[in-house]
């Protein structure tokens, strides 16, 4: 008995000391950059992605597209960004992430307009979405966080929605 407990205390802290040196599943030290990076995901979650234009848009859909269509006109309709106190409200009592203000987010590079910023990138072979969080335009990621892109098909009614936007010539690709 006190072999068996000598090696589950073991391997708990083998797995606690990996944990701790692993960033890409760790918390990071700032809390307002994770929040951030959660935006992508919620972003990504299946029941929200298959409400998205995104799933009518693309045949098929590949972490390139995805990014391209979050930040094109109409992907930046989608982004889950309160007007105001009764739609912060509203948003958090769902539990969708709210990006902070003083965040920035850019596509595939760090952008100069930023201090503190969301980098999305992708990677295509592995059908990942990848988010990098910076602060102050460093040149390293204080974190990074990879998701695979779930494969949906587009709930009723968003692919009307889609052309409808398509057809008053919103683009929905940016790059």
């Amino acid at each position: 008995m006190k072999t068996r407990l000598k090696s589950v205390v073991i391997i708990l802290a083998i797995y606690f000391i990996l944990a701790g040196l692993s960033g890409c599943g760790g918390q990071s030290s700032d809390p307002e950059l994770e929040k951030a990076a959660d935006v992508i995901h919620y972003m990504m979650v299946p029941r929200n992605l298959k409400r998205s234009a995104f799933a009518a848009a693309f045949e098929n859909p590949t972490p390139s597209k995805f990014v391209s269509y979050i930040f094109s006109p109409m992907g930046a309709a989608e982004w889950p960004m309160p007007a105001d106190d009764f739609e912060r409200e509203q948003m958090q009592s769902i539990g969708a992430p709210i990006a902070p203000a003083n965040i920035g987010f850019s596509p595939l590079k760090v952008s100069g307009q930023h201090n503190r910023q969301i980098v999305v990138k992708y990677n295509d072979e592995t059908n990942m979405v990848i988010v990098e969080a910076y602060n102050n335009q460093a040149e390293e990621a204080i974190f990074t966080r990879e998701w695979e892109l779930p494969s949906v098909k587009p709930a009723p009614g968003v692919r009307e929605i889609f052309e409808s936007n398509k057809g008053m010539g919103l683009s929905y690709q940016s790059f």
